[in-house]
């Protein structure tokens, strides 16, 4: 039941403000975000991952990369030069339906909705490259988080590499809540309890980087580097990224 509401929650994001949802800048609201800025924070994204993971001589081959918790694209467009295919999975259909609007130039770029783990074996073993951030975060339901992360373990063929960020820890429970003011929807940020003014909220979860890495070496895939970062966009949570591979 919590994915059913994780996925209604994510669809009305994505029919009211989905380029707000994905990158929730406060003076972005209410459409404020211009698509192309919005995609060029994307590419700066992955022009710092891809630059770490030169450094660290874990470049995956160019073939297939999957993004999941696409939203509207914003990883997966700026993937798109990098890879011969790309496709972006998420649970929301309107963020689908916007990402595809805003990427029918890409012609490499496809997008998939998936909502549950195991929705995910279409991809199994066919990844050079998957990546997940500030999306996983959003899964209210831990043992949902953690098939997740296994099936994203699972889309890495061998040399495959993968970026997954997670929260460690959260200082309270954190729900953006959208509230109606004047016609218009207006973000709340709420620290414990829930909202009784609507029913779709933006819950921040977490699990600890012992239970990450766990999951992820039952899944068969070594994590090589595990790297704190302010992702989550709140200084009440401890986020960090974890650098997958399976051997060849």
């Amino acid at each position: 039941m919590s994915l059913e509401k994780d996925q209604a929650s994510w669809e009305h994001f994505g029919r009211e403000d989905p380029l707000w949802a994905v990158c929730t800048d406060a003076g972005r609201r209410h459409g404020g975000w211009d698509d192309a800025a919005f995609f060029t924070s994307g590419e700066r994204e992955i022009e710092r991952v891809f630059a770490f993971l030169e450094a660290a001589g874990l470049v995956p081959a160019a073939g297939r990369a999957l993004d999941f918790g696409c939203g509207v694209g914003r990883l997966t467009r700026a993937l798109s030069p990098r890879f011969a295919a790309v496709t972006g999975v998420d649970i929301s259909r309107p963020m689908l339906d916007a990402a595809a609007r805003r990427n029918h130039d890409r012609g490499n770029v496809a997008f998939v909705h998936a909502a549950a783990p195991g929705e995910l074996a279409f991809a199994r073993g066919t990844c050079d490259f998957v990546i997940s951030l500030i999306a996983l975060q959003h899964v209210t339901d831990r043992a949902a988080i953690r098939g997740y992360l296994g099936a994203l373990a699972a889309a890495l063929r061998p040399q495959g590499v993968g970026v997954v960020q997670l929260p460690s820890s959260v200082a309270a429970r954190i729900r953006w809540h959208p509230l109606r003011v004047i016609g218009r929807t207006a973000p709340r940020l709420l620290l414990r309890g829930p909202s009784r003014v609507h029913p779709y909220a933006m819950t921040l979860s977490a699990l600890s980087e012992e239970d990450v890495t766990r999951t992820f070496r039952a899944a068969g895939v070594a994590v090589e580097h595990v790297i704190d970062d302010h992702r989550s966009g709140t200084e009440a949570v401890a986020s960090r990224s974890y650098v997958i591979s399976r051997s060849a």
